[in-house]
């Protein structure tokens, strides 16, 4: 998470090995009460964002300081009903990356459907390779 919460940055680094200044690492300081997975999703939440954004301070580049953001609390349930929460939302993670591969697959045949259609009507496609908007099936 980055201190600047207007820029509205958050996620997880993708190797261990990411080093900024402008950069929170999250660790669970218990794992047996906080599941480190959980680190994640909790800092996604509008709840924390805005907490966050409530802590920040600067005029020109607004940033929040970790002393601000260690005060943060939240209701911590059970490790046992975490594990569920864990479970639930990896399913709905999966379920959401699912359907955005099916968008973009759905545009791919779009795509090549507009082209195939132009192609069939003798339409000149545009320099870049793009169906003109008027030889499309409606």
């Amino acid at each position: 998470m980055t201190p600047r919460q207007n820029k509205s940055e958050r996620g997880c680094a993708g190797s261990p090995n990411i080093c900024s200044g402008d950069i929170y690492v999250f660790e669970s300081a218990n794992p047996e009460r906080l599941l480190p997975e959980l680190l994640p999703f909790l800092c996604q939440t509008n709840a924390f964002f805005e907490y966050a954004i409530g802590t920040s301070a600067g005029s020109l580049s607004p940033r929040t300081n970790w002393s601000s953001l260690a005060k943060y609390e939240f209701a911590l349930p059970s490790p046992d009903a975490q594990h569920r929460i864990l479970s639930r939302l990896r399913h709905v993670r999966r379920h959401a990356e699912a359907i955005g591969d099916l968008r973009d697959s759905l545009v791919q045949q779009r795509e090549a459907l507009c082209h195939w259609w132009a192609t069939a009507l003798g339409a000149e496609l545009g320099a870049d390779g793009t169906v003109p908007t008027d030889c499309m099936p409606r």
